[in-house]
């Protein structure tokens, strides 16, 4: 219900703002973190999109009913390479860009993991660079009803171990190539 009249006052400043009785009474300056506010409510409740969609045009529209692990999708970031995981399709933006889910390849000669299983864990390594400007961003372990994920740092050695949760897929990313998978 406060997100209603939040809504609603923000319908009103622009009211006021639109009536010229009101332009004297009325300081902008005092309520400009009320009407933000206003606003951010106001697009997602009341308008269902945000004002980015609406002005570029691109809008989606999420058709997931439910979630299920085995449609983990990753976001990454160009910019930062922050790390968004979802469970099933979304719209999602960082650095002021929109990001499009990570489509997993298959593993080739130069993102081949080795995963050994050792004491009730899987060990995964791989023989990759780790400089500063092509490095393997982070890797994670998805199953039918979980998912682990290790970031990972230039100029460190690529050495995870995860807890055997059952049958899943690791999940490779570099920051050049994109994204790997390899079913254990």
């Amino acid at each position: 219900r406060s997100d209603l009249n939040l809504a609603l006052k923000f319908l009103l400043c622009l009211d006021m703002l639109m009536n010229p009785l009101f332009h004297t009474d009325f300081s902008i300056s005092d309520s400009l973190k009320s009407v933000r506010k206003s606003v951010l409510i106001y697009e997602t409740i009341i308008l269902g999109t945000s004002i980015t969609e609406l002005l570029t045009g691109d809008l989606r529209e999420n058709e997931n009913m439910s979630g299920n692990m085995k449609r983990m999708h990753f976001f990454v970031c160009p910019i930062c390479g922050n790390i968004i995981a979802s469970v099933g399709q979304g719209v999602f933006s960082c650095c002021g860009i929109t990001l499009y889910g990570a489509e997993g390849e298959k593993c080739d000669e130069d993102h081949l993991l080795c995963v050994e299983t050792v004491d009730n864990e899987y060990h995964v390594t791989l023989s990759h660079p780790m400089d500063k400007k092509h490095y393997i961003s982070f890797i994670a372990y998805v199953t039918s009803d979980s998912y682990e994920i290790v970031k990972l740092y230039p100029e460190q050695d690529i050495s995870v171990r995860f807890r055997k949760k059952g049958h899943g897929m690791m999940v490779v990313y570099c920051n050049r190539h994109g994204m790997f998978q390899k079913p254990v």
